[in-house]
């Protein structure tokens, strides 16, 4: 069969050159033999073995090289160095110019088929015997790949689905094809019994340039109107059925209450330090605009496209010129609404660590078994991004095993700042977490801070130890805590007295109030101390006097209770609430959704988006995004379904599926 060359083209479909109609090519035909009818060479990689026989380590293969014979018009001298530099451009192996890769279009049997080459070298010909000797000269291509896909991308119409499983017919060439996109639009959600029904976009801003690791964020923003979901059966009383994703996968949450007016739900959020660009004087972003100046270089740039907020809008970054210092936007995405935004104004990133979705309406889900209390916020759960209520400190796998702490969020923890080398007399104090008035006492979750004197020294699950300490990745604007304290200092016995300690952002320490027994009757009370700059870390630790110390009598110490830090309002999370959406749920966690085809490939996906969504699945580049450019790849398992040979059918798999329209955009028909 007459095999004829076409064009080259771009990889986005831009032309180079046409080899059957350029007036500046007299002639182009390729060597008989070069594309198809033949396989790659194969050679066996094997691993040296020390006295036996080299091992099997699979095998590699040759590049195929294609020969093109071009013919220039030499006759005309004044147009054949043109035509001459025209030809050398494709073979500059310049990934800038897009010829570093570009698509040989051939015609076999009436049907346009390509393949991806890279030009690699033209020369003269040494064919001296040419009529054309002077104009003739040969390109050399390697084919990068050894299938043939059809030139002209078909596809299939989306067929609406309502049953599991559900097929469609897909025909292709001989070969296995791996340039398909499938496409999955889900037009009505599942059952109550079935999936979730409804989400609240969350975009959690973070305007510190230092990340937070496990910090609790309360995502509500204050509270939660759980009852109104119940009340209109979106809902269930008992908030099984309430999950939180963070960039699309779900995680553990914890909830101040069900079923009330004003919940408050809390998650441990990893984030990254803070980036932003600011709005370029003399620029700004007006409604419904879709470009905006930046003042700082664009280098080092997220992935497009990216999600950032400005203010109390969310928008999509899905181009940049760095050059001119500009982006182009969508506006108002997940949920917001675009408003005018104006020179100096702040442009945060928004990675996906701190895209968060608040999903609900399976109203049949289980009691969740995913969720671990030993990472759960030690605050109290009434607490919001700006106070962090302490009723509780710690928690230990058992009680007197004080330093087997469990890893719950924003937990204190004891620790030793006595210089040992110093010669204190008496410094037996032991740390318990159920206070020591009237008797040191343990408990698995720390009721109080306690540190209290033991003569005898360290027991098992109490080592000695001098103060208790917190550290939060947000500024502390202020302290309140209750204390009890029975040692003394002089004028009284020589013992020791406490300290409350903050520590500032570049680690100096201040001391902003000291406490002890002055008349041998315990001190108590609640204690504000003056905070003069943000804390990030606070203490409570034993200062021991040194010079002639009289020993306490066991059990005297200190204890802490009911703690209460007031946080920076400009440093601590804000979580940005989108409107409510209408969602479809892919699957279920543990049990996705399924794309087969039909040699059993299976793609597994469990994703929640909003309805009339779609979604495409690029089997050759390993992705799924939305018709925002946006992934999901990462919420997808198993191995993306190529297009075996002739004609198969697609299978989509989904326990209690919705209505679901299901087609593939674009895919090429393949021959090796």
């Amino acid at each position: 069969m007459a095999i004829t060359l076409v064009r080259l083209e771009t990889l986005d479909g831009t032309t180079v050159h046409q080899f059957d109609s350029e007036s500046w090519i007299a002639e182009a035909k390729l060597r008989a033999g070069m594309v198809r009818g033949r396989t790659r060479s194969a050679s066996t990689n094997t691993a040296d073995r020390a006295g036996r026989s080299p091992a099997w380590g699979g095998r590699s293969f040759s590049v195929d090289q294609i020969l093109v014979d071009y013919w220039l018009d030499p006759s005309v001298v004044s147009v054949h160095e043109t035509n001459l530099q025209k030809l050398e451009a494709v073979f500059t192996q310049d990934d800038d110019d897009g010829y570093g890769r570009l698509y040989l279009v051939i015609s076999e049997g009436g049907t346009e088929k390509r393949a991806l080459v890279a030009p690699e070298q033209l020369i003269p010909s040494d064919q001296s015997d040419h009529p054309q000797r002077l104009g003739h000269f040969i390109g050399r291509f390697s084919l990068l790949d050894g299938t043939w896909y059809e030139a002209t991308a078909g596809s299939v119409a989306a067929a609406s689905k309502t049953s599991s499983p559900a097929t469609l017919s897909v025909a292709n060439g001989p070969a296995k094809s791996e340039e398909v996109v499938y496409t999955l639009q889900p037009t009505v959600a599942k059952s109550a019994s079935s999936g979730q029904r409804y989400r609240y976009p969350i975009s959690v801003k973070w305007m510190n340039p230092w990340p937070a690791h496990q910090h609790p964020v309360e995502i509500t923003g204050g509270g939660w109107d759980h009852a109104t979901e119940v009340t209109a059966t979106r809902s269930a009383a008992s908030g099984n059925d309430v999950e939180v994703r963070i960039g699309g996968r779900r995680v553990p949450r914890w909830a101040s209450a069900w079923n009330g007016a004003a919940i408050k739900i809390w998650v441990n959020m990893d984030i990254p330090a803070a980036r932003y660009w600011t709005i370029r004087t003399g620029s700004s972003l007006a409604t419904a605009a879709t470009s905006t100046y930046v003042e700082e270089p664009l280098i080092n740039m997220p992935p497009l496209p990216f999600h950032a907020w400005v203010d109390n809008e969310v928008i999509l970054v899905t181009a940049y010129n760095a050059d001119a210092g500009s982006f182009t936007v969508e506006r108002g995405k997940r949920g917001t609404t675009d408003a005018d935004h104006t020179a100096a104004d702040l442009i945060y990133w928004l990675p996906p660590a701190q895209m968060v979705d608040l999903v609900y309406g399976y109203t049949s889900a289980a009691a969740p078994d995913y969720i671990d209390d030993d990472y759960k916020p030690i605050i109290a759960l009434t607490s919001t991004n700006t106070s962090h209520v302490y009723t509780s400190f710690q928690e230990t796998a058992a009680a007197a095993r004080t330093q087997a702490r469990l890893p719950r969020s924003g937990s204190w923890f004891t620790l030793d700042v006595v210089d040992r080398g110093k010669d204190h007399q008496y410094q037996n104090y032991l740390p318990y977490t159920d206070g020591i008035n009237p008797s040191p006492a343990d408990a698995a979750t720390a009721g109080k801070m306690a540190l209290g004197y033991r003569s005898a020294g360290a027991i098992g699950g109490h080592p000695l130890q001098s103060a208790w300490a917190t550290r939060v990745p947000v500024g502390i604007t202020a302290i309140q805590y209750d204390y009890w304290i029975s040692i003394q200092w002089p004028a009284g016995r020589r013992e020791a007295r406490m300290h409350t300690v903050g520590v500032d952002r570049d680690g100096n320490r201040a001391v902003l109030a000291t406490t002890y027994d002055n008349n041998g009757i315990p001190d108590s009370g609640t204690a504000t101390p003056t905070v003069a700059s943000n804390l990030y870390e606070v203490r409570f630790e034993l200062e021991m006097y040194d010079f002639q110390p009289q020993e306490p009598d066991d059990g005297d110490g200190f204890e802490i209770d009911n703690v209460t830090f007031t946080l920076d309002s400009n440093e601590a999370p804000t979580p940005l609430w989108g409107s409510r959406q209408d969602i479809y749920e892919f699957g279920r966690p543990g049990a996705p959704a399924t794309l087969a085809n039909s040699e059993g490939v299976t793609l597994g996906l469990n994703a929640v988006v909003p309805l009339n969504e779609t979604l495409r699945v690029r089997v050759a580049e390993r992705d799924v995004l939305d018709s925002d450019d946006v992934g999901y790849s990462h919420l997808a398992t198993g191995t993306y379904p190529w297009l075996p040979g002739g004609t198969n059918d697609l299978t989509y798999t989904e326990a209690g599926i919705g209505t679901l329209s299901i087609g593939v955009s674009s895919y090429r028909k393949a021959w090796v």
